[in-house]
């Protein structure tokens, strides 16, 4: 009979079934292996007869296995062509040649040689294209089982052995682990190495790859950092002291005078009542990349006040702002978590340009996480306000982003503690002020201090050293107005002028000091008599000092002086 497939085996899930086929010719029962495998991989080898019985014996189609009793449901019965490896043919010498005995004994090796072929195409095998020897044998994605430990260097490695090496591969306790390294040793996967490593595409470089023109790959590459935009307010992070580097409630003020107080150049300390913060310079080793200089606000010992930091922008610098996005951002850091809440605040003056009716512009500091509440003409800016919280000792930087008024008069811009719960002692350092036009914060870039010294010079000017207060019997003549007596037809009189060393903003208040003597009159070069002052006539260039009377005596005076046009 002719065998017309190569069938070898059927795999089917029992469902409950007694009765399954098989699908190719056996010559006996006993040809035929089946094999039930359990959902978890248990597999049971079955005896005909006492487990099962077969019909179809010789039948080209096969037949079918009946189970005695029905395999569980999840079972996958295996029914395998496995023949025995006999030869069962004997013909006599000049002996009858039977055909059908020459074809079943033909069928049963044609089975067995269908049974060889299966277990090998089982088994691992080279490709027909490969040389023994070169080539890689296939598993066909199974697992391989019961290999024994590995001796040569190339044995394949059991699981047990690779973990064993692994376990006794630690690192020797006096071998100094670089820091670089440590990156790698704490990557939880081979994924995360890599990265490190810089063996693959990140997220980021991805992101760039896929962008279609110039300005997506500047955007990305945050390109306006490198070039930083014009930076409006002055003295940003706080390189000009004219007024002196410390401030208590007696230095240089006095009678606790201390809310509503000039202290860096064009800034002011605002208070929830006196003597609530001292202020100092910050050193210049301790501030953020791009300043040069800082502030340092302490809490005194009036604890749970709140206080902050103020300056208002002259209505020059404001008008080509107007109707234009903006960026405000500052640097921040403190000493303690017990001083860490700040309001970030830009306010419009709807008075007057450049005649600010109030200096104060705070009616109430309210509760805490309650911003303060503004004085007549003064009003947020909408959307120009933001909470930022510092913790630790480390510089961060904080931004708002805020659209100009239409036709601002005056913009003032304020930092102020927001919690009103801060211990004594508690610090915060302040630098990089930046006022900016665009939608996105920019580097921060310090101005030269010669920049920064004139442009506050047109607010305030002394004829006193750069950081001393001015105070009257400072004992000193140095940098003063000196005066000769002229001799004229009529009187003597003791006359100086003044150039401011820049154009101020408006005509300055100008205030008088005595340099060795506890009021405001000229000092002779003797130091031993004191001339009142008498007409001060200033304008923006600057001023004109004369005595209030003339002298009969023909000496020289000497005489300080500020010019004041601060907003």
């Amino acid at each position: 009979m002719t065998i017309s497939n190569e069938n070898t085996r059927v795999v089917v899930t029992a469902g409950g079934l007694s009765t399954f086929t098989y699908t190719f010719r056996i010559l006996n029962a006993a040809d035929l292996l089946v094999i039930l495998k359990s959902a978890a991989g248990v597999e049971t080898t079955q005896t005909l007869i006492t487990h099962y019985t077969v019909t179809g014996v010789g039948n080209a189609s096969g037949g079918t296995i009946v189970f005695v009793a029905p395999p569980t449901a999840t079972d996958v019965v295996n029914i395998v062509l496995d023949p025995d490896l006999t030869q069962l043919l004997d013909f006599t010498a000049a002996g009858p040649f039977p055909a059908e005995s020459l074809e079943s004994g033909l069928d049963s090796q044609l089975n067995v040689n269908k049974r060889t072929r299966d277990l090998v195409d089982r088994s691992l095998n080279l490709p027909d294209g490969d040389v023994d020897g070169s080539g890689a044998y296939d598993a066909n994605s199974n697992r391989i089982k019961d290999l024994a430990t590995p001796t040569g260097a190339n044995d394949a490695a059991t699981k047990s052995y690779t973990d064993s090496v692994v376990a006794a591969a630690v690192i020797d306790p006096s071998v100094t682990v670089t820091p670089y390294a440590a990156t790698i040793l704490d990557d939880a996967n081979a994924a995360a190495a890599r990265l490190t490593l810089g063996l693959e595409v990140t997220t980021f470089s991805q992101d760039l790859l896929v962008n279609g023109n110039a300005a997506a790959w500047r955007s990305d590459l945050q390109t306006d950092s490198l070039y930083p935009r014009a930076n409006v307010l002055d003295n940003s992070d706080f390189q000009v002291w004219q007024w002196g580097t410390s401030f208590t409630s007696t230095v240089p003020y006095t009678n606790a005078t201390h809310d509503d107080s000039y202290i860096a150049d064009q800034w002011k300390l605002l208070s929830d009542g006196n003597d609530i913060a001292d202020v100092s310079r910050t050193g210049v080793n301790d501030v953020p990349q791009g300043a040069k200089s800082g502030i340092t606000v302490t809490q005194n010992a009036t604890a749970n006040k709140k206080w902050g930091i103020w300056q208002v922008l002259e209505s020059r610098v404001c008008e080509p702002l107007a109707g234009l996005a903006v960026t405000l951002s500052v640097y921040i850091k403190t000493n303690t978590d017990n001083l860490e809440s700040f309001k970030l605040l830009a306010t419009e003056w709807s008075g007057t340009a450049d005649d600010i009716g109030t200096s104060d512009p705070i009616s109430a500091w309210n509760g805490a996480e309650v911003r303060p509440s503004f004085g007549t003409s003064w009003d947020l800016i909408s959307g120009a306000e933001v909470n930022p919280v510092s913790l630790g000792t480390g510089w961060e930087r904080f931004s708002v982003t805020f659209t100009m008024p239409s036709s601002p008069n005056n913009v003032g811009i304020l930092l102020c503690t927001n919690d009103s719960s801060f211990s004594a002692g508690a610090s915060v350092q302040i630098s990089g002020f930046k006022l900016e036009i665009g939608s996105t914060m920019t580097r921060y870039e310090s101005k030269p201090y010669s920049v920064e010294l004139a442009q506050c010079q047109r607010f305030y000017a002394k004829t006193f050293d750069e950081l001393v207060y001015p105070v009257q019997n400072i004992g000193s003549d140095v940098g003063g107005l000196t005066s000769m007596i002229w001799d004229g037809p009529s009187q003597r009189y003791v006359h100086a002028d003044w150039r401011f060393p820049v154009p101020m903003l408006s005509i300055p208040t100008v205030t008088t000091y005595n340099p060795r003597a506890a009021d405001s009159g000229w000092r002779d070069f003797g130091n031993s008599a004191t001339k009142a002052v008498g007409p001060i006539t200033p304008d923006k260039q600057g001023v004109s000092i004369e005595s209030d009377a003339a002298v009969t005596a023909v000496d020289g005076y000497h005489l300080h002086a500020t010019a004041d046009a601060r907003l």
